[in-house]
């Protein structure tokens, strides 16, 4: 059970931060951010959160084993940034939009 809270732990930036995102881009009066439609924000949030998987401290492997494991966790790691892009989404959609609703802010 501690490494799904840990899972989680380390979730919960990512997706507050890829929400921030989606907050800057609909409501924020920024020029060069205009041409981000609703449709490319998940795509946009997926890119961040793959990008997001490589960081962070490197794993130890060990032998050959490890390495084949490592090179074979490219489409894990596209399939996790997709989950979280999802699960960002859905935050977004739930919580956040009909929160900046009620307070009365602006599309762009």
């Amino acid at each position: 059970m501690d490494a799904f809270f840990n899972v989680l732990a380390g979730l919960i930036p990512l997706i507050g931060v890829l929400n921030s995102l989606g907050l800057v881009v609909k409501y924020v009066p920024v020029k060069f951010l205009g041409f981000v439609s609703n449709e490319l924000i998940p795509y946009l949030n997926t890119l961040v959160a793959f990008f997001a998987a490589f960081g962070g401290p490197a794993q130890a492997h060990a032998g050959i084993f490890g390495d084949i494991g490592h090179a074979l966790s490219l489409p894990a790691k596209i399939g996790a940034s997709i989950f979280v892009s999802i699960l960002a989404r859905q935050t977004f959609e739930a919580y956040i939009r009909p929160l900046a609703n009620a307070v009365g802010l602006k599309k762009n």
